[in-house]
């Protein structure tokens, strides 16, 4: 969701709970940042992340 110049996303994790933290980790980060593209982001800036 897109509003005011603000992403929202929510809900991103894994691609495969079987693997390592690091690996789930980096599959997250990477759908974070194919969706951040995808928005058209030229800077990104983190508000907060929630566990």
């Amino acid at each position: 969701m897109k509003h005011n110049g603000t992403i929202y996303l929510c809900g991103q994790v894994c691609a495969d709970a079987t693997l390592g933290i690091t690996e789930q980790t980096q599959t997250m980060l990477d759908k974070v940042e194919q969706l951040l593209h995808e928005a058209l982001v030229v800077e990104i800036s983190v508000i907060a992340a929630e566990k």
